[in-house]
């Protein structure tokens, strides 16, 4: 079963492999110059602000253009080696002459799961660790998204997720390219809810003075408040704005008497977050593959 897994789905491995090798390639390529620079100061300063963002002129522009179009590879890993898995099977009827060649359709159908989302989990993994020591100096912040969404465990979980739901549409429709749409159509914006909408609310956020990006921290709303700590009035935002329409703002809130809140989450529940994130998608991963035995084995 084993070889004949690799015969079925080798030409996916090589892809996948080829896929890392030339962004193994590109990230050291890039990322060592990078890293032998001058480290950019991270204080949130005028000066220092204007050194990072030189500095990612100079580095950051591939990198980061390649991490946006990384975002669809776990999608496309369940509509291209999830759905396929089964589907294909059933469409061309192969499923008939493997049952029946002394080979039970538990045994059959655990081989190619765990053959398939073993590799597929082992290049997530590999594929965060490149992005991540890449994407390190130019994105210094955890909880940035592109520095969240590809760091591990997060992002096998997301490979994981997607190629266990294109097999179980597989298993379920039975037809290849239905399989594939279905995929696409629910692992998408599943993911894509669970980071703007599920995400922020794992810990309740903090509020107060403390710094953003430059302390790591992840700041969810910057308001005004009044000496009390109530937000303002719109009377106040407005007189708040007129005063300062040719100045600075904080200088005149303060002399006002407000001032600034943020509501954020502390840097250090960066992994925290990494394994609550990881464990809703694993879990969903596991209770699909348990639905892909029970329907295999009904038959």
């Amino acid at each position: 079963m084993i070889w004949l897994t690799w015969r079925q789905h080798r030409g996916e491995v090589i892809g996948v492999a080829t896929l890392l090798g030339v962004l193994g390639v590109l990230a050291l390529v890039t990322g060592i110059p990078m890293r032998a620079a001058d480290a950019p100061c991270l204080q949130a300063t005028e000066a220092c602000e204007h050194t990072f963002r030189t500095f990612r002129e100079q580095y950051g522009v591939l990198p980061l253009e390649i991490a946006t179009w990384l975002q669809i590879v776990a999608v496309l890993a369940g509509v291209l080696i999830g759905a396929p898995l089964l589907a294909r099977e059933y469409e061309h009827g192969t499923w008939q002459l493997a049952w029946t060649q002394g080979v039970s359709r538990t045994r059959w159908l655990s081989v190619k799961l765990i053959l398939v989302l073993g590799f597929m989990a082992a290049a997530g993994l590999v594929l965060s660790l490149v992005m991540g020591w890449w994407l390190d100096p130019v994105i210094p912040v955890g909880f940035h998204p592109d520095r969240f969404n590809f760091a591990a465990p997060v992002y096998p979980s997301y490979i994981l997720l997607a190629v266990a739901m294109g097999v179980f549409f597989g298993a379920f429709i039975r037809r290849t390219v239905p399989a594939m749409a279905a995929t696409f159509a629910v692992f998408l914006p599943l993911r894509l809810g669970v980071e703007s909408g599920l995400r922020p609310s794992y810990r309740a956020p903090l509020s107060g003075d403390s710094g953003g990006w430059a302390s790591g921290n992840w700041v969810l709303e910057r308001l005004f408040v009044d000496s009390a700590g109530r937000p303002l009035t719109r009377s106040a935002e407005e007189q708040l704005l007129n005063l300062a329409s040719d100045g600075d703002l904080e200088a005149v809130a303060r002399r006002l008497g407000f001032r600034q809140s943020t509501t954020y989450h502390p840097a250090s529940r960066f992994w925290e977050f990494q394994f609550i994130e990881a464990a809703i998608f694993g879990g969903l991963a596991l209770a699909l593959t348990a639905l892909i035995v029970w329907r295999v084995r009904r038959g």
